[in-house]
């Protein structure tokens, strides 16, 4: 199961995505209908429909139904239907345009050889159509995809996503990597019954699909798997008209792992593997474990147990002229959720249909850099569109076995009902028109909901107007909050990195153009600028999105030196410059570069540099349970996992108070810690952060349309996350407002809230 999100484990990143080979422009008419078994009337599921020259292609659904997108070239083609245990069948598209069709297949029956079965081993026609890869698949090509997951609790649909895709394969005998290109998706989520959970794929994921494409890698085909299982000749068999090879296989009985069941259909005559069917052999299942060591290492901090009940894949390959490819997949996945912090424990049935729309044997050149998705990228983390019905009127997709659009209309009705924005909109509009009372009463209406606990403190025009704290510090002990409560600031220790690095640049002792090797020789990625490390572009994976690190840096105290060696000098996910890919990674490589160059540690730098000149007395990198007045962080009404903070050094790891960061405002504004243009320079967009609208300069988001009052105001902002412990820091320089909120209940709706404040500030209208 390779397709499952936690939000509170994984940090999604966006970029932007070009569009794919003209498809939609030049597609003229469609042809539907539905599928029926000639004897039983009944229809026929996942039937193949493809056009015979141009390998267009799409699937029936559990209902027979079909629905294909053709150009006015491909009239005067012809259509293939087929599918197993069934004779294939052929029509002219001229007999099928402007009509419901009705397509009749008849059961076929094969004899079975008896003689030839007798003499053949079933491992040995494995290994042997292993070995004919190179030569029965294709080499480089372009393949168009479309894929649909569902997930049902209960009977009732909780999460719905779709996309068009483009993967460019560098050929079955490469070992190089495919590339996705999105093209265009929806998602939707019932917010209230998937209790936080996300289902759904990054390109890594598909590509796992598959089989073939990785069968090094594979738990049945690859050396290690077929010596954990045993294979077995059923016989030869039609498969869409051809003789194949029908072999079953389990794991052997001795095996205390979970393995696989199933059935491989491999092409008599040039031993293709056609298809493979396999689930969870009932022999492990007992065995089976979701996730990797790390993974399961986190859920066990977070108490959230995930135990695989079900998980059965139909992978089918095809043959477009005289070489083989994907064709489709379909994966069925029961999940059970229990969380002991949240109070739930359900069962998630999770359904992901895949298919190849198209291929392009001719394309061997890879996408260009921006126009790939990276692998661990959540495709339902993209650009979505949920409310347009038509919305793939111009695509060939697997047709739903359900009514998508009512689905999506009810989701976003329940969803509707936690937002909570527009009643505190309409709240505070029947207040009397005083700034503080309208400003404390919206917090107060969060706090009310459970959906803030904290200090808060807003500053406009020189005058404080809220400088309050809502709820507990610590829960447990009935330790109300105060202006003086600590917390820890998560990723807004970023800006703070960012002003020390200006201040080294203002003062001559580093270049922000200059490369990282100029200040740590030894550092793998030496030639990455240094503003590249602060404005994301480095290509340095983020080391926070690796579930290995997490688990390490959660259990142990690590210098920064051995941060940085250990966690932040992975491979580059992309060429440096090329890409915008929020990472944490970088920053810890800032930090480092600081430290040496100052010659003391980061956390005496800090103290020197910025928190004594501010007179920030309260603040200091780290976190210290003993000292008094700090906030204990809850995550889902529990106490958060405690770690060592300073293993997040640069990118995070700072305490401090709302009367601390308005100290660090002022001493911003008044040029204390650097000169007024030095700040400009930080606030000039370097690069793009679709996630939030925002620009990225050097530490520091400039909101382009997130917030309502960017219209009229320069909006710089920061948000930080530290499990229990979520912020946001909001600077308008030009009417001198500084807006700060921090939470210790978990994520609240920071943006929701920073957006209302921002309106009634500047009374704007919406």
């Amino acid at each position: 199961m390779k397709h499952l999100k936690l939000k509170c484990l994984s940090i999604l990143f966006l970029f932007a995505i070009q569009p794919p080979l003209g498809r939609a422009q030049d597609q003229h008419f469609i042809i539907k209908g539905k599928i029926l078994a000639l004897d039983s009337k009944k229809p026929i599921e996942a039937a193949n429909i493809k056009t015979l020259k141009n390998n267009l292609t799409t699937f029936s659904n559990a209902g027979g139904m079909f629905l294909l997108h053709l150009k006015a070239k491909d009239v005067k083609d012809s259509i293939g239907f087929s599918i197993i245990g069934f004779e294939p069948k052929k029509l002219a598209i001229s007999q099928l345009i402007d009509q419901e069709n009705t397509i009749f297949l008849k059961p076929s029956i094969i004899e079975l050889q008896g003689v030839e079965i007798k003499v053949q081993n079933p491992l040995n026609i494995i290994k042997n159509a292993i070995a004919k890869i190179p030569e029965n698949y294709h080499d480089t090509h372009l393949q168009n995809g479309f894929y649909r997951t569902v997930t049902a609790k209960n009977n009732e649909y909780i999460q719905l996503s779709e996309a068009v895709f483009d993967i460019f394969n560098p050929g079955y005998a490469s070992t190089k990597g495919n590339q996705l290109r999105l093209t265009k998706m929806r998602a939707i989520k019932d917010e209230k019954q998937s209790h936080g959970i996300d289902l759904g794929l990054k390109p890594s994921g598909i590509f796992e699909y598959d089989v073939i494409k990785n069968i090094d890698e594979n738990p049945i085909l690859s050396k290690n798997g077929l010596k954990n299982h045993t294979f077995k000749l059923l016989g030869i068999i039609d498969y869409e008209g051809q003789p194949a090879y029908k072999i079953g296989f389990d794991q052997i009985d001795e095996l205390q792992k979970s393995l696989y069941k199933g059935t491989i259909y491999i092409h008599r005559d040039n031993l293709v593997f056609m298809a493979i069917d396999y689930g969870l052999s009932p022999k492990g299942i007992k065995y089976a474990r979701y996730g990797d060591l790390a993974t399961r290492m986190l859920l066990g901090i977070m108490k959230l147990e995930i135990q695989i009940k079900k998980d059965q894949t139909y992978v089918k390959y095809q043959k477009v002229g005289a070489r083989w490819a994907l064709s489709n997949v379909t994966n069925h996945t029961s999940l059970n959720f229990k969380s002991e912090r949240n109070h739930y424990d359900f069962l998630a049935d999770v359904k992901v249909d895949y298919m190849t729309t198209n291929i392009d044997t001719q394309r061997n050149e890879p996408f260009k850099t921006s126009e790939v998705l990276g692998d661990q990228k959540f495709v339902e983390s993209q650009h979505v569109d949920q409310a347009n019905l038509l919305f793939w009127k111009d695509y060939t997709i697997l047709l739903p076995d359900f009514e998508i659009e009512p689905i999506i209309k009810k989701i976003m009705a329940n969803n509707e009902q936690y937002n909570l924005k527009k009643k505190a909109q309409l709240l505070i509009a029947k207040l009397p028109k005083n700034a503080n009372l309208r400003l404390d009463s919206l917090i107060s209406f969060y706090q009310r909901n459970n959906q803030f606990n904290g200090t808060v403190l807003i500053v406009h025009k020189g005058e404080t107007l809220i400088s309050k704290s809502y709820g507990f510090a610590n829960t447990e002990q009935k330790t109300l909050a105060n202006m003086d409560t600590r917390y820890r600031i998560g990723s807004l220790a970023k800006p703070f990195t960012a002003i020390l690095i200006q201040q080294l640049a203002n003062e001559g002792k580093l270049e922000l153009k200059a490369p990282i090797s100029r200040y740590l020789p030894n550092y793998r990625h030496g030639e990455i600028l240094l503003e590249q490390l602060l404005n994301h572009t480095s290509g340095i994976p983020n080391y926070l999105n690796n579930t290995n690190y997490v688990a390490k840096i959660l259990n142990k105290k690590y210098k920064l030196e051995e941060l940085v060696a250990n966690f932040c000098s992975d491979s580059l996910a992309f060429d440096p410059g090329s890409q915008f890919n929020y990472s944490n990674s970088g920053y810890v490589v800032l930090a480092l570069i600081v430290q040496k160059i100052e010659g003391k540690p980061f956390a005496d730098v800090f103290k020197s540099r910025i928190f004594d000149p501010a007179k920030m007395e309260s603040s200091y990198l780290g976190w210290d349970d003993n000292t008094i007045n700090h906030a204990k962080g809850y995550l889902y009404d529990k106490p958060e996992p405690l770690y060592s903070v300073e293993n997040v050094t640069g990118a995070g790891g700072i305490t401090s108070t709302a009367s601390d960061l308005l100290k660090w405002n002022n001493a911003l504004l008044s040029g204390k810690l650097l000169p007024k243009p030095k700040m400009e320079e930080m606030y000039q967009e370097r690069s793009f952060y679709e996630d939030w609208n925002a620009g990225y300069g050097y530490g520091w988001m400039i909101d382009k349309g997130l917030f309502n009052s960017t219209k009229q105001h320069q909006i710089i902002y920061h948000p930080g996350t530290d499990f229990g412990f979520y912020s946001m820091f909001v600077k308008q320089d030009d009417t001198e407002t500084c807006i700060i909120l921090l939470n210790n209940t978990g994520d609240f709706p920071r943006f929701d809230i920073t957006d209302l404040i921002m309106d009634e500030l500047n009374k704007t209208k919406r």
